[in-house]
């Protein structure tokens, strides 16, 4: 934390903007608190309330709540959760999830540029063949 003290003296801030519910969130949401910098989270309101799963990230969310100001939550069932937790409405925005968003504009651009569209295709032109067998692995990197 104390490598950012030289960049929160030359920029000063005046709100920190953080996204999600990793450690590095958490701890962003830190450093705006102790240089009293203002807080707005995004993806704030997610919630499991089982304090282990997932691990680190449960934990991480309902820390980075206690520090925020403002809270942009994707649904409305996250800001029920935040006003349950004492948070109050009026710092609450129900803003939708930025993943879904961008996966729509994408879907939009595609529709629009159809070179694009033919690019994609040729490069994962192996996508079409019928024997082609597919293993789709996802992965969430721990900090």
């Amino acid at each position: 934390m104390e490598k950012f003290d030289p960049i929160v003296e030359e920029e000063k801030p005046d709100w920190i903007l953080i996204q999600g519910d990793t450690t590095t969130t958490f701890i962003s949401a830190l450093i705006g608190f102790y240089y009293k910098i203002r807080i707005g989270h995004i993806e704030a309101g997610l919630r499991t309330y089982n304090k282990y799963r997932p691990f680190p990230e449960e934990i991480n969310r309902r820390l980075t709540a206690l520090l925020t100001d403002f809270h942009f939550a994707p649904t409305q069932r996250a800001k029920s959760n935040l006003v349950f937790e004492g948070i109050p409405e009026k710092n609450i925005f129900v803003t939708g999830n930025t993943v879904i968003d961008a996966l729509l504009i994408t879907l939009e651009k595609l529709k629009k540029d159809k070179s694009m569209l033919q690019r994609l295709n040729s490069q994962f032109s192996f996508l079409n063949s019928k024997s082609t067998k597919l293993i789709l692995v996802t992965a969430h990197r721990r900090e």
